[in-house]
């Protein structure tokens, strides 16, 4: 809003040197093409990011031993969160290793700026998977716990 306005004041206010259409025109597609740059796919993550992501998902995995766990078809799945969805959260360690590997690869690979930002675009994929996956058994208890309160009384 404040580019349009001040290319239309340089075009239109008497103190500033005429302009030609042509040169407003020209001055307009100059004006987009840094907003187009600023607003480039070029730019990933940024190296906080990725870092920030990467402590998460490593204090994550290293936490996960620590929860009281129950043991299904052989399998611990911690019983704090996703107890009795086991699927669940196997999806989510799946989603906190690619998370930790893809922030880890894209902090290492520098020759390689577009397979880094491959890299970089995964961890932040998969970490939105994560937090859906301890959203969604939430979600589903608590649909759980509200129903379970009301018990229908048969009448004789």
């Amino acid at each position: 809003m404040t580019l349009r306005r001040g290319l239309l004041r340089k075009f239109f206010d008497p103190h500033y040197p005429k302009f030609s259409v042509d040169q407003f025109l020209e001055e307009s597609r100059n004006m987009a093409t840094k907003i187009n740059h600023q607003i480039s796919p070029n730019s990933g993550p940024t190296e906080l990011q990725l870092k920030s992501i990467l402590i998460i998902t490593f204090t994550t995995g290293m936490f996960l031993n620590l929860l009281p766990q129950e043991n299904i078809d052989g399998n611990p799945v911690p019983t704090v969160i996703f107890k009795g969805h086991p699927s669940i959260f196997h999806a989510f360690v799946i989603s906190v290793v690619f998370a930790f590997t893809g922030s880890f690869c894209s902090l290492m690979i520098d020759k390689k700026p577009k397979v880094s930002r491959f890299f970089a675009y995964l961890s932040v994929i998969s970490m939105a998977s994560v937090f859906s996956t301890v959203v969604f058994p939430l979600f589903l208890d608590s649909f759980k716990w509200g129903f379970q309160g009301k018990k229908q009384v048969m009448v004789e």
